[in-house]
């Protein structure tokens, strides 16, 4: 959480809920889901929550982590990182490499 303070603006948040969906009726009475231990986070983030509610939109999430994930691991490997400290040095510049493409 520390990182995301420190070194992104993010204002939106894109992801696709799996639980505690409440129905139409239930919506429109005024019904709220307390917040999970991420939606406290994203809110205290100031970030807005914004539910993926196409297959489209969670097929495109999916494939992201799925691809940074792969691929962050194999980068770590190459490069010889085994330690949490030597990754969080790492870790900007693949960022910055990463959102380049």
């Amino acid at each position: 959480m520390e990182y995301l303070k420190a070194y992104t603006v993010i204002v939106i948040l894109f992801f696709s809920l799996k639980e505690d969906k409440l129905s139409i009726s239930e919506e429109l009475s005024g019904q709220i889901v307390p917040l999970t231990r991420f939606g406290r986070a994203i809110s205290e983030l100031g970030i807005n929550h914004i539910p993926a509610h196409s297959p489209q939109a969670k097929g495109r999430i999916e494939r992201l982590w799925d691809t940074l994930q792969s691929r962050l691991t194999i980068k770590l490997r190459m490069s010889g990182i085994y330690t949490i400290e030597a990754a969080n040095e790492f870790l900007p510049d693949f960022i910055k490499r990463f959102n380049q493409r």
